[in-house]
């Protein structure tokens, strides 16, 4: 206790006390009183010290922890319980690093703490690799030092770390960055230059040397006069007007496309771009840097090189999450460019704004309600919500938020970053909007095409086809073409069809229709499904009436025919059968095979044809000496005089003398862009069709394996490939992140690999370290199988692969594995739409692998739900919010209830286990809140069970439900009633003694009265009258008590009253006495009355 001295002052005092006999008696006992004061001072010091050691500790952002000399954990702070997961800092006591990280991070760990226990020197400062469990990697910056007892000893370890993942992820991200720029470079074959303005010295790389045909040592020593030297006199005052006013700051870039001379004497067209980066302290342009690239093969598809420009830009800026900061009014901060890009706001309207001046007000209040929550909590935030974006929609996003605190702990604002996830949507979206495009591409050909089935039928025509049979495209689907086109009951015996329906090849035939009024070149080319299988051809009409007419009539009329020679917009020769070579060639056919006229009177036309054209050319020549029919305008592909090839389609007649054909006049058209387009369009719908079906495949599956195999099926059928798997990664505790196989499919005739033990474990530290960083960068892992290192080649070349593609595959926001394509019959190279494409089908799976691992965590979560609600002693039901049906009843429940669950489940609640009409829920319709409220339970004989009922809302299934939980309190019902009954026996017990006490003391106090008038003593009357009056007072309580309600309590100033008008009523001379009274009335309970 605490005691004062003489002076005023404050003394904790300890007493202790032994009891004193004498004799055996107790004679009283001795005390002894010791003045604690320093102590207690000393123990509050200390605990004040202790507390600000604690806040400290749980205060510091950084991690803390304290081990002993077998590397238990002693005490951790909040914030490394948390990195743990744990929901108390005291749950981490005991505990040891395995119990949390991965296996290979615990034994590094335990290494550490060994050597500074052994040699007593810390580990200052060092990032270490922290790895776990379930797969994850984090960084830290670490300290460790060793703990010292007071005597001086090492009794463990403490240490701090600060998390650097994120910093780590930004360093990994610009070295990709970096690395993508040069690969960019390189992938783009441009070449580059670097240029002193002031002094002319100039640096190129390899390529741009190789561009004109030279190697840069050839060209040595460079200077800008070496570009002027090669630059065309024409475009060279062009070319120096643009740079003058990029020098004078007129343009941000220069930029210019001039031909430059190639070491063959040809002109290399180039598109020279640059800009420049520093200036002379007088404003002066001093290093400007740029690039070439040739782009003489792209002048006529200029529009589709900036398209693919524009995406592949588009691929890189938007590739970072949108990042912003506010501060704690809720005003932006700070953001990042990604986050400008997606709302479509500069980002000086964004900072001082608030989520008010750039939201939509319902997503704005939204925004503001959860940041008010982080504020106030203090803690992470991860919840999904819409974001509009700068095309005006709403796009699904994961916000990621932690508060800012200050070092007072107090919030001075909040970072977030959004993660998009309608990337699947969209890409979805894109596939149905390339069907689209591709169904107006159809429509829009002016040739007239329709695809055919194995019996004619017509299964799909275009918009000119069905125009011109005046009817509708729908009308014709499964009428045999013979029907519309011929009007005939079969199909006449020159149909092209016929002959591919037979070889399965294409073939092509100049065909005169009477019922559509015209000459028609008719083509049939085979289609096949993914397994080889022939399912129709592609038959396409291009009407050649005009030009039929226009060669008629170019046979009248010689005149007219050498002017068309000379001046028509197409190659046109003549060819001597005799001789076999040209006899006259136009200029146009000059500009097509890059011979001169005369070089070219000197050749056959089988010189300048392509291996495969030329046989085609001789077979049809075969066919022709056999008097078979073959088409007058076959597509042949020629080689120019520079290698490079040129597709013609040629229009022939032929030169008959004397009876005999001796020759032929052919005009040759220029149809290299068309075939261009056809190949690319054919190759667009075969990579659209194969991603819908794997989309198809994916999104129709709800388990996680089944999916993966067919789709890449469908990834085989449309790369050609001999192989295609998928492989996933797992940690070894011997050999770290290994990868192994888990799907396959393969062409016909190429040996499975997914039996192979060997592909089972690979370790990406054996051989594979350069496969770990570009796949887990996001990057692909492609090229020729003889170009990589030994050890890659040492696995690969045993399965027969020549070139190779791998694509990286994320789930859950993390590098799972990868899919393969193996090419096994030849060197392969990848353009970027393949890659692009791939990498979206790799992105469906990894998707569907994400979905299919939430799918199993659900279900495993509803197992564990029922089981633990079948484990209750209460009962429970779940019931659908919107139709009251019963969606799941546990075991106690159907026990009360009576009825077996499958003939629960599916029924609507009211007039079943409720009491209550539909539109009368006191929940849903009433708006009632039950918490332990009683209500009935009907069963199903008809009995009403009186219960305790609580209903909360959740979300259950993906549906809003009411959970309904109740016990049976029909015991408790029946005590309360057996203790009503009880209650009113113990008020009559007790009235009954109440009246009987009374009327004892009213006996009583008459015979006391009777016995005070035969006595002449006036002190024993006196006596008499005195008990009298205390039998009178008592008297009075037992009357109030009888006549009240409450045997327990009495009023006071009820009491007095009648005690003391009873009491004067006694006395001869009351009249003659006024009283006085002031009574305040207080309740008086039994045991005060009746001490």
């Amino acid at each position: 206790f605490r005691a004062l001295n003489r002076i005023g002052g404050v003394h904790h005092v300890r007493t202790s006390s032994r009891p004193v006999y004498r004799d055996g008696v107790f004679d009283g006992f001795t005390v002894v009183m010791s003045d604690i004061t320093e102590e207690i001072k000393a123990k509050e010091e200390l605990a004040r010290e202790r507390h600000l050691f604690t806040t400290l500790m749980d205060t510091v952002p950084d991690h803390i922890y304290f081990k002993d000399r077998e590397s238990r954990f002693i005490r951790v702070n909040r914030s490394l319980a948390r990195y743990f997961g744990l929901d108390h800092p005291d749950r981490a006591a005991g505990k040891i690093d395995a119990d949390f990280f991965s296996d290979e991070h615990a034994r590094k760990a335990l290494e550490d703490e060994k050597r500074i226990l052994k040699t007593g020197k810390p580990l200052l400062e060092m990032e270490e690799k922290e790895t776990w469990p379930d797969g994850r990697v984090t960084w830290v910056s670490t300290t460790k030092m060793p703990l010292y007892d007071g005597a001086g000893r090492i009794e463990g370890t403490f240490g701090i770390s600060r998390d650097i993942t994120e910093r780590r992820r930004a360093e990994t991200q610009i070295k990709l960055q970096k690395e993508r720029l040069e690969n960019i470079i390189e992938g783009t074959n441009a070449g580059t230059w670097e240029w002193n303005v002031q002094t002319g010295e100039t640096r190129f790389n390899e390529h741009w040397a190789k561009m004109i045909g030279y190697t840069l040592d050839e060209l040595s020593p460079v200077s800008i006069k070496t570009w002027k030297r090669f630059i065309h006199p024409d475009d060279l005052k062009a070319s120096e007007d643009a740079l003058e006013k990029h020098f004078r700051g007129e343009t941000d870039f220069y930029s210019m496309e001039f031909r430059m001379k190639h070491k063959n004497g040809g002109w290399v067209w180039v598109l020279d771009r640059g800009k420049v980066i520093t200036r002379t302290p007088d404003g002066r342009p001093l290093w400007m840097y740029g690039t070439h690239q040739d782009i003489t093969q792209q002048k006529a598809a200029e529009d589709a090189v900036r398209a693919e420009r524009k995406k592949l830009s588009d691929i890189i800026n938007t590739m970072p999450n949108p990042v912003f900061f506010k501060n704690e009014e809720g005003r932006y901060e700070e953001c990042n460019r990604a986050f400008e890009e997606y709302l479509g706001i500069p980002r000086e309207k964004i900072l001082g704004a608030t989520v008010y001046d750039i939201a939509p007000s319902e997503l704005a209040e939204t925004y503001h309600r959860m940041d008010l929550d982080l504020m106030a909590s203090k803690e992470r935030q991860v919840y999904e919500s819409k974001v509009k974006y700068a095309d005006g929609s709403l796009h699904d996003v994961v916000f990621y938020k932690s508060p800012l605190l200050r070092e007072d702990g107090t919030v001075r604002g909040l970072v977030g970053m959004m993660l998009d996830i309608t990337d699947r949507k969209r890409a979805e979206e894109a596939i149905l909007k390339a069907k689209e495009e591709w169904k107006c591409t159809f429509d829009a050909v002016p040739d007239l095409i329709c695809l055919l089935d194995p019996e004619y039928r017509i299964v799909r025509m275009n918009r000119a086809f069905s125009d011109r049979l005046g009817k509708e495209p729908g009308e014709l689907i499964g009428i045999p073409c013979y029907e519309c086109v011929h009007g005939a009951d079969g199909a006449p015996d020159f149909c092209p069809h016929t002959l591919t329906i037979h070889d399965h090849r294409p073939h092509t035939l100049e065909v005169n229709i009477e019922r559509m009024g015209g000459t028609f070149i008719v083509s049939t080319t085979p289609m096949f499904d993914p397994s080889g299988g022939f399912i129709g051809s592609v038959l396409t009409a291009h009407d050649i009436t005009e030009r039929k007419r226009a060669e008629e009539a170019l046979v009248k009329s010689e005149s007219r025919y050498r002017h068309l020679f000379t001046h028509a917009p197409a190659g046109i020769y003549e060819v001597d059968f005799t001789t076999g070579r040209f006899v006259s060639i136009n200029s146009i056919m000059c500009e097509y095979t890059g011979y001169t006229e005369e070089e070219l009177l000197t050749m056959s036309p089988l010189d300048i044809l392509t291996p495969e054209s030329r046989n085609y050319f001789l077979a049809r020549l075969e066919k022709f000496a056999a008097g078979e029919a073959i088409s007058n305008d076959p597509e042949y592909q020629i080689v120019r005089k520079d290698g490079s090839t040129l597709w013609v389609q040629l229009n022939a007649d032929y030169v008959n003398k004397d009876g005999r054909i001796t020759g032929a006049r052919s005009v040759a058209h220029n149809i290299s862009e068309r075939k261009k387009a056809e190949e690319l369009l054919v190759k667009r719908l075969a990579y659209e069709r194969a991603l819908s079906n794997c989309s198809r495949e994916l999104l129709a599956s709800e388990t996680g394996i089944d999916a993966v195999t067919p789709s890449l099926g469908h990834l085989l059928a449309v790369t050609g490939m001999g192989r295609v798997y998928m492989f996933e990664n797992f940690d070894d505790p011997e050999y770290g992140l290994c990868m192994r196989q888990t799907h396959e499919v393969c062409a016909p005739g190429v040996s499975s690999e997914l039996d192979n033990p060997e592909l089972q474990r690979v370790p990406y530290r054996e051989g594979f370290e350069r496969w770990r960083e570009k796949l887990e960068g996001g990057m692909p892992v492609m090229g020729i199988v003889k170009d990589f290192p030994p050890a890659e080649r040492e696995m690969l070349e045993p399965q027969g692969i020549i070139a190779l593609l791998v694509i990286p595959v994320s789930a859950g926001g993390r590098w799972h594995g990868f899919i393969g394509f193996d090419d096994t019959e030849r060197e392969r190279e990848w353009d970027a739409n393949d890659i692009f494409i791939l990498n979206t089908a790799a992105e469906m799976i990894g998707d569907f692998i994400d979905r299919s691992r939430a799918y199993e965590a659900v279900r495993e979560s509803e197992r564990q739900m029922r089981l633990i609600l079948n484990s209750q002693d209460v009962g429970v039901v779940i019931i659908e919010e919107a139709s009251h049906k019963i969606l799941f009843i546990n075991r106690k429940a159907l026990a009360l209830f009576g009825a077996p669950e499958e003939e629960v489940l599916g029924k609507v609640c009211h007039n079943y286990l409720c009491n209550t009409q539909r539109g009368q829920c006191p929940i849903t319709d009433l708006g009632q809140d039950l918490d332990n409220a009683e209500r009935t339970l009907s069963t199903v004989d008809g009995r009403e069970i009186p219960i305790l009922k609580s209903v909360v809302r959740v979300l259950f299934q993906g549906k809003n439900c009411l959970v309904e939980s109740f016990v049976d309190i029909t015991d408790r019902k029946q005590a309360e009633d057996k203790i009503k009954g009880l209650l009113i026996e113990k008020e009559l017990l007790l009235r009954e003694v109440h009246h009987r006490i009374k009327n004892n003391m009213t006996t009583i106090s008459s015979l006391l009265s009777i016995q005070s008038r035969t006595l002449s003593d006036e002190r024993a009357v006196s006596a008499l009258s005195d008990a009298r009056g205390r039998i009178q007072s008592m008297m009075v309580i037992y009357d109030k008590l009888y006549r009240s309600t409450d045997f327990r309590e009495v009023s006071a100033a009820g009491y007095f009253d009648e005690l003391i008008e009873g009491i004067a009523s006694t006395f001869p001379a009351a009249r003659r006495v006024t009283i006085m009274k002031n009574i305040e009335d207080q309740t008086l309970d039994s045991k005060t009355l009746f001490p």
